[in-house]
């Protein structure tokens, strides 16, 4: 205790600067196992979508409706979780940090945001998620083919 009081208001101010940087790593760290948790519950309920929609979809075009929705909406969490690394990435500004309010309608933009994108298109995931889970991304092999070939 006695070297923190020698270096006078310099020695505080490095402790606090010390302390505050551990609850800034401690903080990011939550924020970032919040995130995953959210994730992977967005991805239980697309699955559970994808589950009670194809098994209560009357005839096959519902059934490619509610799959191509579904495939969008994965699209959207997955557009999502990569602005919000690709935001990580930028150094906040200290001079005036972001208040809680602030980054609360900055994750709500983003959500808004990527849904549009993943309706509009996106990058394509949504379209190769639907090919892939429909069958209709399958290559067939002409007749007489071996599939072991």
């Amino acid at each position: 205790m006695a070297d923190i009081f020698a270096g006078g208001l310099g020695g505080m101010r490095v402790m606090r600067s010390a302390t505050s940087d551990v609850n800034l790593a401690k903080g990011k760290a939550s924020v970032e196992a919040a995130q995953d948790e959210a994730f992977a519950q967005k991805l239980r309920a697309a699955e559970e979508k994808i589950e009670a929609g194809l098994a209560t979809a009357p005839d096959q075009a519902a059934k490619d409706g509610k799959l191509r929705e579904v495939c969008r909406e994965m699209e959207a969490v997955f557009l999502n979780m990569l602005l919000g690394k690709m935001r990580d990435t930028v150094p906040e500004r200290t001079l005036f940090p972001k208040s809680s309010g602030e980054k609360m309608m900055q994750s709500m933009l983003d959500v808004e945001l990527t849904r549009v994108m993943a309706a509009g298109g996106g990058v394509g995931l949504g379209e190769l998620l639907y090919r892939q889970l429909s069958g209709s991304g399958r290559q067939r092999l002409p007749e007489g083919a071996n599939a072991k070939e």
